[in-house]
């Protein structure tokens, strides 16, 4: 039923370029525009979470050609230094890429404490932060602090990142949050907060987006929470957005899912960027 479903919204959202309330691919748009970014960020310091691929490591190539200095946050140090060395390799822009490398296991909330501690340790500004990393998983998994771990990962782990690095925010203004979230909220269940710490049954298609769609519309509260609060005490030279990236051919949704969501992703890749 659900496969049948999935593609008769995927077909649909296809033709009339409209995204469907229960797709897992958003909106599919055919032609996307380079939206303008100043031409020169050098003195500008990034951190993307989730940075060795997909829409982390675009964000990573794009910032460090403008000469952002941009730290690229992942889980596999190894991975993420031979990704800076071949970005430094292939890379065009007139000045060397200054990318540096930090672990973050967004899974542990101590490894996050971790890297908050040696992000401030470098004595650098923050200018934005990039919450991008995430994961699907289509069984119950945890994280090392016993949560569910789409929840620990797309949310939780981000959230504490984002606090234990506020301050420093708001001393670099204007300075910028952006959550990467996705459309696939609105097909969350109502977010009961107790069960955000609870055991819970996912499986199938549906458990699998419902779920994930949760710690997305987790980012999407945080993200708005945070601006009104910042509002509030006056702190307008941070900004705290959200965003739907649209239909991007990344590798999320194949590690931790079984065959079956594996097969209705594969071919999807072929009209996404």
């Amino acid at each position: 039923f659900f496969f049948v479903l999935y593609w008769l919204h995927f077909l649909g959202a296809l033709l009339s370029c409209h995204a469907s309330p229960f797709s897992c691919i958003g909106t599919m748009r055919l032609w996307s525009k380079d939206l303008s970014l100043p031409s020169d960020l050098c003195g500008r310091v990034v951190i993307v979470t989730g940075g060795t691929s997909g829409i982390g490591l675009s964000t990573v190539r794009r910032l460090a050609e403008l000469q952002a200095t941009v730290i690229v946050a992942c889980r596999d140090t190894a991975k993420g230094h031979a990704v800076v060395q071949e970005l430094k390799s292939k890379s065009k822009a007139p000045q060397p890429l200054d990318l540096r490398v930090m672990e973050l296991q967004l899974n542990r909330l101590a490894s996050v404490r971790d890297f908050a501690a040696a992000f401030h340790a470098l004595d650098l500004p923050l200018h934005v932060l990039v919450n991008n990393a995430g994961l699907v998983h289509t069984s119950y998994l945890e994280s090392a602090d016993g949560l569910e771990e789409m929840f620990a990962v797309n949310h939780l782990g981000h959230f504490y990142l984002t606090l234990l690095l506020l301050d420093k925010l708001r001393a670099s203004a204007p300075a910028r949050v952006v959550h990467v979230a996705s459309a696939v909220h609105n097909i969350a269940p109502p977010l009961d907060i107790a069960a955000l710490w609870t055991h819970c049954d996912i499986s199938g298609l549906k458990g699998t987006f419902q779920y994930y769609g949760r710690s997305k519309l987790c980012n999407i509260l945080f993200s708005r929470e945070l601006s009104r609060r910042l509002c509030a005490m006056g702190e307008a030279g941070v900004t705290s957005t959200a965003l739907h990236p649209g239909a991007v051919n990344t590798n999320i949704g194949l590690e931790h899912t079984n065959r079956l969501v594996q097969m209705l992703i594969a071919p999807a890749r072929l009209f996404m960027r």
